[in-house]
């Protein structure tokens, strides 16, 4: 019984190796064709809203009051996305939790939003979302449509860095800058330790003034 009990643990000790080593690729993989199976995306919180709905008339300039704007909760969709020159077309998701970034690009909660002067940070999963992101140029503009407006950015730069490397972005700084960032290199799938990231200057849109905490 021995000659037969003992080779039977060692093969599925080895296949516990083989699994936990192929983690990090069979993930990636899996949650793609969950995107690419379902006929739509799923309800990840009962509590989630689509406050955007393609909403029509938007300011594209002037002021708006914080206070007349609704108040905006992690899940929420706030918008969306585009970039004319990369083909990008994205839902704008308030949050960047992995519900969030399954169903569109996610605002970090820890920056700002549009239009309120902060910069503006934005995770997007390289497929389906930002897989032409490494193809814009500087000059090129950047439109985020909001449930409260309308907001351009132009293009400044780009670098890849080390997915912990904070100097990558200044949070902190005075100005509105929107931060796009995703995986890289662009192509296949698995564990990435590095990114992409784009940045682009606010040219036009609103600004929101008041209590904006």
């Amino acid at each position: 019984m021995v000659w037969i009990t003992v080779p039977l643990f060692f093969l599925l000790i080895g296949y516990l190796i083989m699994l936990l080593i192929a983690q990090p690729y069979i993930r990636p993989v899996t949650s793609l064709y969950q995107m690419i199976a379902q006929d739509q995306a799923p309800d990840f919180s009962s509590t989630a809203r689509d406050l955007y709905s393609d909403k029509k008339g938007l300011p594209s300039d002037g002021e708006l009051d914080a206070l007349d704007i609704k108040s905006v909760r992690v899940g929420d969709t706030m918008g969306k996305i585009m970039i004319e020159a990369a083909d990008i077309d994205v839902p704008l998701i308030y949050g960047s939790t992995d519900e969030c970034l399954y169903v569109g690009a996610g605002i970090r909660i820890q920056s700002g939003k549009p239009g309120y002067g902060k910069p503006v940070m934005i995770a997007g999963h390289t497929i389906p979302y930002f897989k032409n992101l490494g193809i814009v140029k500087n000059g090129q503009i950047i439109t985020i449509e909001t449930y409260y407006g309308i907001f351009k950015y132009k293009i400044t730069g780009s670098q890849v860095a080390d997915a912990s490397d904070t100097s990558a972005y200044d949070l902190s700084q005075n100005k509105e800058q929107l931060i796009l960032f995703t995986c890289y290199p662009l192509d296949g799938v698995g564990e990435k330790e590095d990114r992409l990231f784009v940045y682009a200057d606010k040219v036009s849109g609103p600004r929101v003034v008041g209590d904006t905490k």
